[in-house]
């Protein structure tokens, strides 16, 4: 459909990324391209793209083409080895999928998701939109990481889209609501990262498995899944992903640490309570 105005600005900068996970086309890539500039969305994000893992270009001549005048994302576009590079700057990450999965996070259809979407960039944070790929989408592993399921409503029998389809409908809800965007320029506690989160995942499934806590091997994937699942619904923030770590690493400590440490505390305390008494005194 035509309609391209060459002379017009780009108002829409600050979007949410779009990631795409392991996706198999370069035609369906070039096609999200395009429809991430007819949405005024910038950041596409790759993630070990198929085509390249078997060692074509990533700049593949059938996703130039496909992208039909949207070589501009094509050519920003950010390509990563793992999810988890991919999310590290990541504040908020919506997942998109059409299937009912296995774990406990908040299912939104686009007028409710937007609103929230709408807040997240007001507050100068960044926000992501991951796909799966075309052929199964995303896993329970993915979803994880995830604040919240984005879900169309389409027919029930048949909600299948392509992925290009599937970008499109989600970029048309962000120009409906984008106009309205109001950035704001308070000072404000920030959600922390994905790539602070992960880390502290790191550490505390680390010290949970030298525990024993995850002895049952054919639990382990589960358990941790939902240890991540419970503590991204949680919307930490930076602050308090440091908490955590500091809380971990106090736990974990030998005996012998911990009980040096109380003692430590327990003599300034006591070293506070008598000068303040002698203070008090000479008064």
């Amino acid at each position: 459909m035509a309609g391209t105005n060459r002379n017009a600005n780009n108002i829409r900068t600050h979007g949410p990324s779009i990631i795409l996970v392991e996706p198999a086309l370069p035609e369906n890539v070039g096609m999200s391209a395009r429809a991430m500039l007819n949405c005024g969305l910038h950041d596409l994000r790759l993630v070990k793209p198929k085509w390249v893992e078997s060692g074509e270009p990533l700049l593949h001549g059938r996703a130039i083409a496909a992208s039909a005048g949207g070589d501009s994302v094509l050519e920003a576009m950010q390509v990563f080895d793992s999810l988890e590079s991919a999310v590290a700057d990541i504040q908020h990450l919506v997942a998109t999928s059409p299937r009912k999965h296995e774990l406990y996070k908040p299912v939104y259809d686009p007028d409710q998701q937007f609103p929230i979407i709408k807040t997240v960039i007001e507050n100068g944070e960044k926000c992501a939109v991951m796909f799966g790929c075309e052929k199964s989408g995303l896993t329970n592993q993915h979803i994880t990481l995830a604040n919240s399921i984005l879900e169309i409503p389409l027919n029930p029998a048949y909600s299948s889209l392509n992925l290009a389809q599937a970008v499109l409908l989600v970029g048309y809800e962000w120009t409906k609501i984008s106009d309205k965007i109001k950035l704001r320029r308070v000072k404000k506690l920030e959600p922390a990262p994905r790539e602070e989160l992960l880390s502290f995942f790191n550490q505390l499934e680390k010290e949970l498995e030298i525990s024993g806590f995850l002895r049952i091997d054919e639990k382990k994937e589960v358990m941790i899944q939902n240890i991540r699942n419970m503590f991204t619904k949680a919307g930490l923030e930076s602050q308090e992903v440091r908490t955590l770590h500091g809380i971990v690493t106090y736990l974990t400590k030998h005996p012998d640490e911990k009980a040096f440490y109380k003692e430590f505390y327990t003599n300034q305390k006591e070293s506070r309570r008598l000068k303040k008494s002698k203070s008090g005194e000479q008064s």
